[in-house]
């Protein structure tokens, strides 16, 4: 069974004067006796998850039973993301970190032409793909997004003038659990300027100018060769 997540119960916790996303969710519950545990899914968001229609309530807050072949889990609309956040049996919190922390449990994918009004993006699926490298540029572009109440200490940031959406397209490069129900942050847009990839900060639009940071050394010329010769090349 698939569900849509509770429009009605966000939209009314916001006409009450609170959000759903401003409560902090619980580290563990207990539903039944039995104990279950967030965080097994690290730094990826919950996506496309099904549920059984089996629902219990802890405390005032609703859980879903999460419909998996894999794990025992359950969902609640708390959290920082509008999809909330997933709990897994105790007993098996091990077994599933493990199991979404191996790459070989994902598929992998680049999106040329994000953003654009005038003509739609392309998807393409990456068949085959160096895990290593690709959780290396996640990695580097999670530890550079812009916030806007922390300096740029790392002085890495450059400054140039917005790219040609024709000439220098937006890519994005993510990837999606196997079963679907994770995915990793969508945020990340990357450029390719002079033959150099760029990690995207924050476009200024009164300058018109883009905040970006460089990707560097093995991960920038693997992902640049990457883009010359399997998505570019196809379009």
């Amino acid at each position: 069974m698939k569900k849509i997540f509770p429009a009605i119960l966000l939209a009314g916790a916001l006409l009450g004067g609170c959000s759903l996303l401003d409560k902090i969710p619980a580290e563990s519950i207990r539903i039944e006796g039995q104990e279950y545990r967030t965080g097994f899914y690290e730094n990826l968001y919950p996506a496309n998850l099904s549920f059984t229609g089996k629902e219990y309530e802890v405390e005032g807050i609703l859980y879903h039973q999460v419909e998996s072949e894999n794990f025992n889990m359950v969902q609640c609309d708390l959290g920082t993301v509008t999809t909330g956040t997933v709990y897994c049996e105790a007993d098996q919190w091990e077994e599933a970190k493990a199991y979404y922390a191996e790459g070989e449990n994902y598929r992998y994918f680049s999106e040329i032409g994000g953003g654009r009004t005038d003509r739609e993006s392309e998807t393409k699926t990456l068949e085959t793909v160096d895990i290593q490298k690709f959780n290396a540029l996640l990695a580097f572009a999670g530890e550079n997004v812009y916030e806007p109440f922390r300096s740029n200490s790392n002085g890495q940031e450059v400054i140039m003038e917005s790219p040609d959406p024709h000439k220098s397209p937006r890519v994005d490069f993510y990837k999606e659990s196997k079963d679907g129900y994770f995915i990793s942050d969508r945020a990340y847009h990357f450029y390719v300027v002079n033959e150099k990839l760029y990690f995207l900060r924050y476009f200024d639009r009164k300058e018109d100018t883009m905040h970006a940071v460089q990707v560097p050394g093995e991960i920038a010329g693997y992902f640049l060769e990457l883009y010359r010769e399997r998505l570019v090349k196809s379009e």
